[in-house]
Order: C-alpha cells, then sequence, then structure tokens
C-alpha cells in the first residue's frame, strides 16, 4: 500500500466518531459538516459559446495564497504556479451553471503583486468559483474559495470589468476525508435514506424506477437511465410494497413509475398499489422474456429518442461490473448494455448498438465475464479501434480500473459492499447526480484498488452505502487492506 494512503488514514482517524450516519434510527449527534450539495457545474470547458464580436471587459484578481503543512502551523506564502494551481469555473447565465474555463487564466497570466504573499491575473467579468489545487505530490487539500473542499458550497466571485478583486487570504491545509453514511435497517429504508439527498422535503421527481430488492438483473441497466432521467430508484419486495417505499413514493409524487421486470420479478399487486398510490403518474412496466430483454427495453425507452454514440458492455450474469459502470458511463451520457458474456454478440445487442448509433464501446470484466468471442465479434461490428476492455484482478480493481477510465478527478465518491448488489443498485443515481465515481469495498476494508483513487482523484467527502452489516465500523475510519 502507498503510503500517501497510510499516512492519510492517520491524519482522518480523529474523523471517525465524528461521522455523521444519516439513517432511520436516531443516533448520538456529531461535529462532522453535512453532506455538500449536488454541484450546479457543467462540462470541464468553457461553456456555451458567445459572440466574439463582443468584447467583455477584464478586472484584475488578485488572490493571497499561503499553504500550512502541520494543523496548527503557521502558514506560508506559496508561489502560483509551480507551488498551487488556481482554476476558474465561470456563471453562464443561460443555463445558471459554471464551466471550467481554458487555461483557468493560465499559469502564464499569473504575476506577482509584489506584496510576497499575493498573485493577480487579468480576468474577464463575470460570477466565478475559484478552485485551488495544490501540486500533487503535496499532501495539502484543495479548495474552492472561501475554505471549502466542495464545488457546490464555494463562495461566488464576481469580477467586475475594470476593477480589482481581492480575494481574502487563502490558506490549503493538510487533507482530510469527511465520511457520511446512508443507511437504513434493511435495504428498503436505505434506498429510502439515499433517496433523500437526491430529493429534499417537498421535491418531487420526475421520474422512479421501482425494482425487485432481492434480485439484480432487471435493474442493472437502470442506473444510467435513472441518472439521464433525473430520477431515483426504490427498491421493493416482488410481493408487496413495503410501507416506507409507499411513503417515500406518495412524497416524491413523480410524474412517471417504471416499474422493472415482468411480473415474476414486481408482481401485478405491487403494480395496483403503485397505480392507486399515484393515479395520476403514468405507470409504465418494462420487462422482457429475460434478463437481457429487460434491460433493452430499459436502453431503449431511456436512450433511443437521442441516441448515443457511447456504450458500456457488461455481463448480466453478475452484477459488480454493471454497477460500478453505471454513475461512471453516465458522464458521458451513455447506457450500459447487458450481454450473456459466455457467448458471441447476438442478434438483439447488434440491434440495439445500430439502432442507438454507438460507435465506441467499453467492455468492462474480464474474460470470464465477457469472452474473448463476443469481443472480436464487437471489434469486428465498431472496429477494431472503437473498443476497449477494463479488467482488473477482480471486481475491486476492476471497478476501480472503470473510474480511472471515466473520471479525472472528484470532491466526493461513495463506497458500496462489493458483496451485495441492493444498496449500489439504488444508490448509482445519487453519484450520478454528483458525477462522481462508484467504489467497490469489502466488509471491513478498503481495497488497495479503491484506496489510492480516493487519493489519487482528491476525493474530500466519501459517502457510504449501507448499514454495518454489510460496510464495518472501520470502513468509516477507512482502514485499507
Amino acid at each position: 500500500m502507498d503510503t500517501k494512503i497510510t499516512r492519510l488514514i492517520s491524519a482522518v482517524a480523529a474523523l471517525a466518531a465524528a461521522t455523521v450516519l444519516i439513517a432511520s434510527a436516531p443516533l448520538a449527534a456529531s461535529a462532522a459538516p453535512n453532506p455538500p450539495a449536488v454541484p450546479e457545474r457543467g462540462a470541464s470547458d468553457s461553456g456555451p459559446t458567445t459572440n466574439s464580436r463582443v468584447a467583455a471587459a477584464s478586472g484584475i484578481l488578485i488572490v493571497p495564497v499561503y499553504t500550512r503543512l502541520t494543523a496548527g502551523g503557521m502558514p506560508t506564502p506559496a508561489p502560483v504556479p509551480s507551488s498551487v494551481d488556481i482554476r476558474l469555473w465561470k456563471l453562464n447565465a443561460a443555463d445558471d451553471l459554471y464551466y471550467l474555463q481554458p487555461e483557468s487564466p493560465g499559469p502564464s497570466r499569473w504575476s506577482p503583486r509584489g506584496d510576497g504573499v499575493s498573485w493577480q491575473a487579468s480576468v474577464d467579468e463575470g460570477t466565478y468559483i475559484v478552485q485551488f489545487r495544490p501540486a500533487a505530490a503535496s499532501e495539502l487539500g484543495w479548495e474552492y474559495y472561501d475554505d471549502s473542499p466542495y464545488f457546490g458550497e464555494g463562495t461566488p466571485v464576481v469580477v467586475v470589468g475594470g476593477a480589482e478583486t481581492k480575494l481574502d487570504d487563502v490558506i490549503l491545509d493538510p487533507r482530510l476525508f469527511d465520511t457520511w453514511r446512508l443507511a437504513g435497517t434493511n435495504r428498503f429504508e436505505t434506498a429510502v435514506e439515499i433517496s433523500k439527498q437526491l430529493y429534499g422535503p417537498g421535491d418531487h421527481a420526475p421520474v422512479v424506477y421501482v425494482t425487485n430488492a432481492f434480485n439484480f438483473p432487471d435493474a442493472l441497466a437502470a442506473g444510467p437511465a435513472a441518472i439521464r432521467a433525473g430520477g431515483a430508484i426504490l427498491s421493493t419486495d416482488p410481493q408487496y410494497l413495503p410501507q416506507v417505499v409507499s411513503d417515500r413514493l406518495g412524497q416524491l409524487a413523480p410524474a412517471r413509475v417504471v416499474i422493472l421486470g415482468d411480473t415474476k420479478s414486481v408482481s401485478g399487486a405491487v403494480e395496483a398499489t403503485i397505480r392507486q398510490l399515484l393515479p395520476t403518474a403514468d405507470v409504465d412496466r418494462l420487462g422482457g422474456d429475460s434478463r437481457y430483454a429487460t434491460a433493452d427495453l430499459i436502453v431503449r425507452d431511456a436512450f433511443l429518442a437521442t441516441g448515443t454514440t457511447h456504450a458500456v458492455i457488461a455481463t448480466g450474469n453478475n452484477y459488480p461490473d454493471a454497477l460500478a459502470a453505471g454513475p461512471a458511463v453516465s458522464v458521458a451520457d451513455a447506457p450500459v448494455i447487458l450481454v450473456n458474456g459466455h457467448g458471441g454478440l447476438d442478434d438483439r445487442t447488434r440491434a440495439l448498438l445500430d439502432d442507438l448509433g454507438v460507435v465506441d464501446a467499453v467492455i468492462v470484466g474480464g474474460l470470464p465475464s465477457v469472452n474473448s468471442q463476443l469481443e472480436a465479434e464487437l471489434r469486428s461490428q465498431l472496429g477494431s479501434a472503437h473498443v476497449a476492455r477494463l479488467a482488473g484482478a477482480d471486481r475491486y480493481e476492476t471497478a476501480a480500473l472503470i473510474n480511472d477510465f471515466y473520471f479525472a478527478e472528484s470532491d466526493v465518491a461513495f463506497l458500496t459492499t462489493g458483496a451485495n448488489f441492493a444498496d449500489a443498485l439504488t444508490g448509482g443515481p445519487l453519484a450520478g447526480a454528483y458525477g462522481a465515481p462508484l467504489y467497490l469495498s469489502s466488509a471491513d476494508c478498503i481495497p488497495d484498488p479503491a484506496a489510492d483513487a480516493l487519493w489519487d482523484k482528491q476525493v474530500a467527502g466519501i459517502f457510504i452505502f449501507g448499514g454495518y452489516p454489510s460496510l464495518s465500523p472501520a470502513i468509516d475510519a477507512l482502514a485499507t487492506c
């Protein structure tokens, strides 16, 4: 294990007692902060095109930057950009989202102010979130002005043309992790608690997917679909709708409910209860004669209207690879397509790829999950250069490789057990809403691939899905293995 994560664990051990458990059962109060809001952030580019004939007025942004290498130590001035990189996210009034500015504004544009601590740059007038990123080898934490590790909690900075805007002192301290656990006393309650992080009191979901809590195949393809629609996934007993789920559906009051699977997966009685509970909602059932047919219906329902050029290919015979891929592939606004990895590329999958307009595909999992015959036939259909495979030595390493492929960095990350599917199935839409990776963990320690990624991606906060039977208190303390 790299010493970087070992050093971090020693620094974060004191936070274990302060971990927030968001759960149905009341626990002792803690001093840990509330989870950050879902960030209102656009793509990592300059955003929508503006009229280039209208020159934006510029102002001078002045930033005093310090680093503090030990808790309680004296801060020292930090050179920009050799020690600290400064990035700017600009608000686009048209969609009310922030977009990362190219060069942000670029190392060559920052110059010393002359006071020994401040740096300045010419910046177009507008509203910005300002991000400070210490060098990769540093053990200092990233920060958004003013003193938050989370984009959603950054303080907007207004730059006025023709004027100077000076920020308060920015002091970068050693990294620590916040942790929050989203859990109930069972998988139904856990799904409800996860949905509460997506939708606060009085919020309504556009769509809710309802799946069998005890069987994974029907819901594997639903994660990217729910993420794309801004929806949630709730689980049910196949024979009846649990009261906690019924109550939550009533609170969410979705315009549409999608039941996943045929009546063997989710009974007609559950459907009737939902229709009675939500008489004005559109209630649809997507269920085929197999898990692959159901997945095909889910993907077509969510993605066919607009199409997609990218897709993930995962086995439908097991759950870990597809679960980890769901939030990851959502950054490409793309689906997870399930296959029987023990055979070739069947006609239904070929037709789905064609109908969606897929030109690039990523296979997740090793040859035991998706065999070489299917890979060869996929390369024949799409072209060898348009197919990649992400496979580790086990499910934990594969999940880390998937997230490495789709995410460069992230303020938050999500941990779920790799030994069961229920929490990850319903938690995927929350990870997708944050645009954040979902890692698999063993019950008593975080495997090395996930632990290293949490450090390398500059994660500041970790959501833990499920109660202590799934992931023990050692996970709150970030124990590694």
